[in-house]
């Protein structure tokens, strides 16, 4: 039988097993923890060492994801998730099954390679009239439903479980803070994210009625700031981001992407 350690004999035995129970109990009430690990959060790994159980591990990453801006309806999905037969509403894509499937090869490619990519290492691949180019940011150009935003979801989640530092922006929200002149703070820290992040994609790109003086200036801020980074940048429209009226920073950085043009349903 093993000896006492200070606690229990202080406490009592029964005393330090009701306060663990007690406090499985509350782990357990709060969502924390799993059977596996009995709801501490840790296992013992094969040299008997405590390792990070995964379920605190995914508890980890939701919260990352959270911070990256990433939609919660999209966590946890992976590239492996695309659909090459549906849209997202499930419509079938008859005979763009076979653009679908090449799109699927290239998230494949480009998410083998992110860790490269992102620090400067760019593969070459070999597009439209065996044009072979190296890739490091993409334009995808696509309707409603054509899966822009999955996209954009699955790479920034996939960045952030390779330890790289990544964001979702969506189009709207990163305007709103681009053109509001009390959250000139906001817009300091979306340049510092364009200079700094592994990895940034900006979701919905569309053009607004208005033209708006401060979105011109700020907008060529970050372009040029991301341009000069070195780092890829993912960007999603509908297919009109070329007429957005602003400064060069902005044309330069379509420029520099890829432009990819997603399954869609007439």
């Amino acid at each position: 039988m093993s000896e006492l350690n200070d606690f229990e004999k202080i406490l009592g035995v029964d005393k330090i097993k009701s306060m663990r129970e007690n406090a499985k109990l509350k782990r357990m009430s709060d969502g924390k923890g799993c059977t596996l690990c009995d709801y501490t959060g840790y296992t013992t790994n094969d040299n008997g060492k405590a390792a990070m159980c995964t379920c605190l591990k995914e508890q980890f990453f939701k919260e990352l994801f959270h911070k990256a801006n990433v939609p919660k309806s999209f966590w946890n999905k992976t590239v492996a998730d695309w659909n090459t037969r549906t849209d997202s509403y499930g419509k079938d894509l008859g005979a763009q099954q076979n653009i679908s499937e090449k799109i699927y090869s290239l998230l494949s490619f480009y998410e083998r390679n992110l860790g490269n990519i992102c620090r400067g290492k760019f593969p070459k691949l070999k597009h439209t009239y065996n044009v072979v180019r190296e890739v490091c940011s993409i334009h995808f150009e696509g309707g409603i439903g054509s899966g822009k935003s999955f996209i954009a979801a699955v790479i920034v989640q996939s960045a952030i479980r390779r330890n790289l530092s990544a964001k979702y922006y969506d189009w709207t929200e990163l305007i709103q803070i681009l053109t509001d002149f009390e959250k000139k703070e906001q817009a300091d820290e979306v340049l510092e994210d364009f200079k700094e992040l592994d990895l940034v994609a900006i979701d919905g790109i569309e053009i607004y009625t208005y033209n708006h003086p401060q979105l011109s200036i700020h907008l060529d801020r970050i372009s040029k700031a991301r341009l000069h980074s070195g780092k890829p940048i993912l960007l999603f429209s509908n297919g009109n981001a070329q007429q957005i009226s602003t400064g060069s920073g902005w044309n330069s950085l379509l420029k520099s992407c890829l432009t990819i043009r997603l399954p869609y349903i007439k």
